[in-house]
C-alpha cells in the first residue's frame, strides 16, 4: 500500500459502530482491548458524542487508580457527577441511581462505559455483569487485558461477548490469524488482501469486519458496510482493488444487479426484489443499497458507485446490457448515467446526447462524469455547448483559472441561441464566486453584454436578465444597495441561477434579511429547482446568515432535504447539518448538545476540504469552550485571521470573534477586545460577543460586561433581530434589582429565548438575600428536572455560592425518588438526623414546605 490512512476516522467509526452494534436484540457486551496509550482519551471522547448525537444515555466509570493504594477510581458522567472517592460501595449506589434515572427517560438502556476496566475488584465487577444480564445497561469493557486471564474480570466471561475488538495495526499475519480464527474457511491471499486493503491494516476495522463475517458467515453481508469504511478513510488510488474484490464475494447475479443499479442511478423496489437474491433484503442491512426520498432504490456509498461507472472495462458493460434484467430497469434515473453507459459499452453517442448528459451530470453534483462526457471521443466536432459543459465540470474540481480564461474566449465567439443560453447561465452560476474581484466582474459584463448582442426572443429575455443582475453587482458592490433594490433580481419571473446569485450577494454581502419574505421563497424555489452547486452554496451561506443575524427560517429543510437525494454520504453535508443541529440546540439553551455539533462540524469540514468553514466553526467551539485543550481545534481558529480577509462580508462579519476565542491575558486586553468589538463588529455580532464572554469565560470578563450596559443598550438600538434584542435586554439587567431581573421574563411575554433564562435566574438569585422568595424560585427554576451547567460557567458559579450544598441536593434527589429518610440514612452511611438536617435546609432555600414539592421539582 502507498500509504495508511490516519487512526483518528478509524476511531470514530469504531466508537459509531459500537454504539451502534448494542441493538435490543443483540449482544449488549463489548470488550475492546486497549493498547493505544494517550488515544483512549480521544475514543472515550468519540463513544461519548457518538451516544449524546443519537440520544443514547451513556455513564462513564473510570477505574484507574487515583493513586496506587486507592482500589477504585471516580464515576463521571453525562447525567451525573460525583467526587472521587475510594469508596466502591458509594460508587455502586451511585451508579445504581443513575441508571435508575436513565430507564425513567426511556425504554432504550444506558450505554455504560468503563475505562481501564482491569483495575475493577471483583465484587464490582460481579454487580456490574449482572446489571448487564438484566439489560438495564449496555456494557462496554475498556481493558489492555484480556477478560480470561484477569482474575476481576471473570464475571464478564458469563455474558455474550460476541467480539473482543483491539486498537493497534495488524500486518498480513496477524489478519490472517484473525480470519483463520473466526471464519469456517480457511483465509486465502484474496479474503487477506481484502480485509487489509478495506481497512488499511488497522485493527479495530479488521476486527468490526470479521464480526460481521463471523456472525452471518456471508460476505456479501459485510460489502456494503466495508465500501463505506473504505469511503470514508481511504480516497486513494489503491482502494480500486478494495471495491472489486467486494464484488468477487458476490454471486454473479446479485453482482450484476447492484452494478445495473449504480449505472441506472436508481430503480423502483421491484427490481431489487426480482434480481437480487432473497428479495434483495440482504443489500440494505449489509448498507449496499438505501432508499431515496422519492422511494426509489439506489447505492449508498458514492465511492462504489464511481468505481463502477469509472473503471468498468467495455466489454463487461456490454454485457451488462444485453442481460435480460436490463429491460427492467427503465433508468429511472439521471439520464446521463445511460450516456456514460453506453460509451462503457463501447457504443458511440452523438455530440448532443453528450452535451445533454453532461450537463445532467453538472446539474447533479457529478463533476468528474461530467467531464468525462464533454470530452468523450465523438464522431462530431466537439460543440460550444459541450466545450461549456466542461468549463463547468473544471471550475468545480480545481481548475478555475483555467476555465475562467476559457469561458471568456468562449464568449467572445458567435453563438447560437442555445449557446448563448448555455454560457450566460455559467456566468451567472460562477457570479458568487468572483464578486470581491472587480476585474472578473467586468468581465462577467461585458461577455454578457456581446452575447446578448447576439440573441434575439425568450433567449435575449433571460440573457438580459442576467446582464442585469451582473450591472447590478458590479455598481453596488462598493455602494449603497437597499433591500429593494436586490429583491426584484428573486422574483419568480427570473431565471433560476438569477435567483441563485442575486440571494447570495444579498446575503454575503448583508443586504437582505434571512426571514424577509422574498428571500425566503428564494429558498424555496433554489430548492426545488436549482442545481446541486445552488442548493449545497444557499445552504451554506443560509446557515451563516441564520448565526450572523440571529433569525432562523423553516425553509432550510428544504433545502438540505433536497441535497440528500443527491449526496447522502457527503462529507461536507454532514459538516453543514451539524452546524444547523448546533444552533438549533444553542438556541433552546443545550450547551453541551451545541458544542459537540460544533466539534463534529470542524471536523468533518476540516476532513472535506472546507477550510475557512472548519476554521469558522473552531472559533465558535473556542468562544463556548474558552478552555478547551483541543490542538487541531486551537490551530484552525489561530488560522482564521489570514484567511478571512479573502472572504466574504457574510464571513468577515464574524471575524470579530476572533479575539474572544483566543484572547491575550490580562484585564487591560480583555477590555480592548470588547471595546473594538462594540466599535467595529456589526451590532448582532456584537452582542453575540457580549454574550458569549458573560455565560462562557470568566467572572472577570462577566464584570467587565456588566460595566459595560450603555454599550450594549447603544447595539440594541441598532439591531432588527428580536433574538438579539432580547439577550441585549439580559446583559443591561445585569446588575438591576433582583425583582427588576426577574420582571425580564414576567414582562417578556414568552419572548426571553430558552438559552437566556437560565442566566436571567442565576442574576436573580445572585442579586437576592439568599432567604428571600425571590431566590427561592430562581433556585426551583435552575434544580428543576436534575438539570446541571457544568458547561454554563455564568449560572455554575451563581449555583456554587448560593445554590444548594452537594450533600443537600444528594439527599433531596434521594427524597424525590420517595425514599424515607431512615432508607437515605441507611444509603449514604449518615445519621437519620443528619439527613433531616439537609433536607430542612434544602426545603427552604428551595421556598418548600415538604417532599410534594420534590416531587413537582422532578429533582430525580
Amino acid at each position: 500500500m502507498s500509504s495508511r490512512p490516519s487512526t483518528d476516522k478509524p476511531r470514530t467509526i469504531l466508537a459509531t459502530a459500537l454504539v451502534d452494534s448494542l441493538i435490543p436484540d443483540g449482544p449488549n457486551c463489548k470488550v475492546v482491548l486497549c493498547h493505544f496509550g494517550s488515544g483512549q482519551t480521544d475514543f472515550v471522547m468519540d463513544l461519548q458524542r457518538y451516544a449524546k448525537r443519537t440520544g443514547r444515555p451513556i455513564l462513564t466509570v473510570n477505574c484507574l487508580p487515583i493513586e496506587t493504594e486507592t482500589p477504585f477510581g471516580t464515576l463521571s458522567s453525562l447525567i451525573d457527577n460525583i467526587p472521587a472517592t475510594t469508596d466502591f460501595l458509594a460508587v455502586m449506589r451511585e451508579l445504581d441511581r443513575a441508571l435508575s434515572a436513565v430507564r425513567g427517560q426511556g425504554e432504550e438502556p444506558a450505554l455504560l462505559l468503563m475505562e481501564n476496566a482491569h483495575y475493577m475488584d471483583p465484587e464490582s465487577a460481579y454487580i456490574l455483569a449482572q446489571i448487564v444480564q438484566s439489560r438495564i445497561a449496555d456494557l462496554l469493557l475498556l481493558t489492555d487485558e484480556d477478560i480470561g486471564q484477569v482474575e476481576n474480570l471473570e464475571p464478564f466471561q458469563s455474558l455474550n461477548v460476541s467480539v473482543t475488538l483491539e486498537l493497534g495495526l495488524l500486518n498480513e499475519e496477524e489478519v490472517a490469524a484473525e480470519l483463520r480464527r473466526i471464519t469456517a474457511a480457511p483465509p486465502t491471499t484474496g479474503s487477506i488482501n481484502e480485509i487489509m486493503s478495506l481497512t488499511g491494516g488497522i485493527y479495530e476495522l479488521v476486527m468490526l469486519v470479521c464480526a460481521q463475517i463471523e456472525s452471518s458467515r456471508m460476505w456479501q453481508r459485510i460489502a456494503g458496510y466495508s465500501v463505506l469504511c473504505t469511503e470514508q478513510l481511504l480516497q486513494n488510488d489503491w482502494t480500486d482493488t478494495a471495491v472489486q474484490l467486494v464484488f468477487e464475494q458476490l454471486s454473479d447475479a446479485d453482482a450484476i444487479a447492484i452494478k445495473q443499479i449504480a449505472l441506472a442511478g436508481t430503480c423502483d423496489i421491484s427490481f431489487s426484489q426480482r434480481w437480487l437474491s432473497s428479495d434483495g433484503s440482504w443489500a440494505f442491512s449489509a448498507g449496499l443499497l438505501r432508499r431515496t426520498q422519492e422511494g426509489e432504490i439506489a447505492l449508498a456509498s458514492t465511492l462504489l458507485e464511481d468505481m463502477i461507472i469509472r473503471k468498468m472495462p467495455p466489454s463487461e458493460a456490454g454485457e451488462l446490457l444485453a442481460n435480460p434484467s436490463y429491460a427492467d430497469l427503465r433508468f429511472a434515473g439521471k439520464g446521463w448515467r445511460r450516456a456514460l453507459w453506453l460509451l462503457l459499452a463501447g457504443g458511440e453517442a452523438t455530440d448532443h446526447e453528450l452535451a445533454e448528459a453532461a450537463c445532467a451530470a453538472n446539474d447533479a453534483g457529478q463533476y468528474r462524469e461530467a467531464y468525462e462526457l464533454a470530452t468523450a471521443p465523438s464522431n462530431e466536432p466537439i460543440s460550444l455547448l459541450r466545450r461549456t459543459e466542461e468549463l463547468r465540470a473544471m471550475s468545480k474540481t480545481g481548475q478555475d483559472i483555467d476555465a475562467m480564461a476559457d469561458l471568456v474566449h468562449l464568449s467572445s465567439l458567435e453563438v447560437s441561441d442555445a449557446e448563448a443560453e448555455s454560457l450566460s447561465t455559467f456566468w451567472m452560476t460562477i457570479l458568487p464566486r468572483y464578486i470581491e474581484k472587480s476585474d472578473v466582474l467586468q468581465q462577467a459584463v461585458t461577455a454578457l453584454e456581446r452575447i446578448q448582442e447576439q440573441t434575439s426572443g425568450d433567449t435575449r429575455t433571460a440573457v438580459s436578465q442576467r446582464l442585469s443582475l451582473a450591472r447590478f453587482v458590479q455598481s453596488g458592490r462598493n455602494g449603497s444597495v437597499s433591500p429593494e433594490d436586490i429583491e426584484a433580481f428573486l422574483s419568480d419571473s427570473q431565471p433560476v441561477e438569477v435567483v441563485f446569485s442575486a440571494l447570495m450577494f444579498g446575503l454575503e454581502h448583508l443586504i437582505l434579511d434571512i426571514d424577509d419574505p422574498i428571500a425566503r421563497a428564494a429558498v424555496v424555489r433554489l430548492g426545488n429547482e436549482g442545481t446541486f452547486g445552488h442548493k449545497l452554496r444557499a445552504y451554506a451561506s443560509v446557515l451563516l446568515a441564520q448565526e450572523v443575524q440571529g433569525k432562523d427560517i423553516a425553509e432550510t429543510r428544504i433545502l438540505q432535504k433536497s441535497l440528500h437525494a443527491y449526496w447522502p454520504q457527503g462529507m461536507l453535508l454532514n459538516a453543514l447539518e451539524s452546524t444547523a443541529r448546533a444552533w438549533q440546540a444553542e438556541h433552546a439553551g443545550r450547551h453541551e448538545q451545541c458544542l459537540a455539533d460544533l466539534i463534529q462540524a470542524t471536523a468533518d469540514f476540516k476532513a472535506g476540504g472546507a477550510l475557512d468553514s472548519a476554521q469558522h466553526t473552531a472559533v465558535a467551539v473556542l468562544v463556548r469552550d474558552p478552555e478547551s485543550e483541543d490542538l487541531v481545534i486551537r490551530e484552525l481558529a489561530r488560522s482564521a485571521a489570514s484567511s478571512l480577509p479573502e472572504a466574504s462580508p457574510l464571513f468577515r462579519a464574524l471575524s470579530a470573534l476572533e479575539e474572544i476565542a483566543l484572547p491575550s491575558d490580562g484585564e487591560r486586553k480583555l477590555e480592548d477586545v470588547i471595546e473594538r468589538l462594540a466599535d467595529s463588529a456589526l451590532p448582532e455580532v456584537a452582542i453575540q460577543g457580549f454574550w458569549h464572554l458573560y455565560r462562557f469565560h470568566s467572572a472577570e470578563a462577566r464584570r467587565i460586561v456588566a460595566d459595560n450596559g450603555a454599550v450594549v443598550r447603544k447595539l440594541a438600538e441598532h439591531t432588527d433581530s428580536e433574538r438579539y434584542r432580547v439577550i441585549a435586554e439580559v446583559l443591561m439587567c445585569l446588575g438591576s434589582s433582583p425583582h427588576a431581573v426577574a420582571n425580564l421574563i414576567d414582562q417578556g411575554d414568552g419572548k426571553v429565548p430558552a438559552e437566556a433564562k437560565d442566566v436571567v435566574w442565576a442574576e436573580v438569585l445572585r442579586a437576592c438575600s439568599d432567604d428571600s422568595a425571590l431566590a427561592a424560585e430562581a433556585r426551583r427554576h435552575l434544580y428543576r428536572k436534575g438539570r446541571k451547567f457544568d458547561t454554563l460557567p455564568a449560572v455554575a458559579e451563581v449555583l456554587e455560592q448560593h445554590g444548594l450544598s452537594a450533600r443537600e441536593l444528594d439527599i433531596s434527589k434521594w427524597a424525590a425518588r420517595g425514599l424515607s429518610n431512615k432508607h437515605i440514612a441507611m444509603e449514604l452511611n449518615l445519621s437519620v438526623r443528619t439527613v433531616e438536617g439537609h433536607l430542612y435546609r434544602a426545603f427552604a432555600k428551595l421556598g418548600l414546605r415538604d417532599r410534594t414539592g420534590l416531587n413537582a421539582l422532578e429533582l430525580a
